[in-house]
């Protein structure tokens, strides 16, 4: 089984990444074996300097674009440049940010804009544009681990990742719940159940605890704490 720390094959897309912690970031998808494209806005020099020492010293492919992640034209052209010189995208890390050094008061709206149109819609155009090439692409078993697994969250019904990629992700998603083995829906409550027995909850209920009465009256060792605590209220309000 290949290495799971490795990223070799694979291709990276990081924002920001002239500034300290997208540099970082990318010498380690670097180091890991990805190939890597660096976007900035205003440093394209470093960002192309970056590109030549990653290509240099780690034997991947690297390269500097320049874009304004808060501009969906830009956002769509970085990506199809992104995608032309490596075939796909399979990493985004979303690290483009800015702040406005203004005390509150003098904060203008034009700053305020400017910061929420970088951290958050450029968060979002990125994400949005990932996601489209994920999709196109499909999933990929060798290299998605939670291609045809399923996620339970507090016992709600099924979540399967691979719903949202394609028919075959559905079909690798019913194999995997067929299998011999695989917890169920009822298994998944009868845990619950059980576990809910054990730790003072009422027989048969799902997340649903004893009110303080009804668990002393169960175990007479345990003290009614609410009550303690509503006489040692009372004797306070008096003084």
């Amino acid at each position: 089984m290949k290495d799971p720390a490795s990223l070799r094959g694979q291709s990276a897309l990081v924002t920001g990444a002239a500034t300290v912690i997208g540099r970082e970031c990318a010498l380690a998808l670097a180091r890991a074996g990805a190939d890597v494209a660096l976007n900035s806005l205003d440093q394209a020099d470093t960002a192309h300097a970056l590109a030549g020492q990653i290509s240099r010293g780690h034997g991947v492919r690297a390269m500097a674009v320049q874009a304004n992640v808060s501009s969906e034209t830009d956002v769509e052209r970085m990506f199809d440049e992104a995608v032309q010189a490596f075939g796909t995208l399979h990493i985004l890390v979303s690290n483009a940010g800015i702040q406005a050094d203004a005390p509150f008061p003098d904060l203008s709206l034009r700053q305020w804009r400017k910061v929420i149109d970088v951290n958050l819609t450029g968060a979002f155009l990125c994400a949005r544009a990932a996601v489209r090439e994920f999709l196109r692409r499909g999933p990929d078993p060798e290299r998605s681990r939670a291609t045809g697994h399923q996620l339970r969250p507090s016992g709600d019904p099924l979540v399967r990742p691979c719903e949202l990629c394609s028919q075959q992700g559905r079909a690798d998603a019913a194999d995997e719940i067929d299998r011999p083995g695989t917890p169920t829906e009822t298994d998944t409550r009868e845990r619950y159940r059980t576990r809910g027995d054990q730790d003072g909850h009422q027989p048969g209920s799902v997340g649903k605890r004893r009110g303080p009465r009804r668990a002393a009256q169960a175990d007479p060792l345990r003290p009614d704490r609410r009550d303690r605590r509503h006489r040692a209220g009372r004797r306070l309000a008096r003084f």
